[in-house]
């Protein structure tokens, strides 16, 4: 079992749902997540970084599995691991700015 990830809960349950569009004004989940690290706090970023880093350590069939778990009707399982993958990076581009 993963660890509770409070900021990455927050995240994705406030704006990664499924009105992320309606809510980040962007027309793909890339679009939604380079809006919300540009208008996020570099604390805030942090700690979600943190979260991200939790699941990324555990393999693809776990980060699955806490998906369908906790976020059954906002990301897709599937593309679980692509997504945290996608804001870490996302996250570490505003860091080198």
């Amino acid at each position: 079992m993963i660890p509770i990830t409070p900021e990455l809960d927050l995240c994705i349950l406030g704006t990664f749902n499924q009105d992320f569009d309606v809510i980040t004004g962007a027309n793909t989940i890339e679009e939604a997540i380079e809006v919300y690290v540009n208008e996020s706090t570099d604390e805030d970023l942090q700690l979600l970084k943190k979260d991200i880093e939790i699941f990324l350590t555990h393999d693809e069939n776990e980060i699955k599995k806490e998906f369908s778990e906790r976020w059954p009707n906002d990301i897709s399982p599937e593309f679980a691991k692509e997504f945290l993958a996608l804001f870490y990076a996302s996250i570490n581009r505003k860091e080198t700015l």
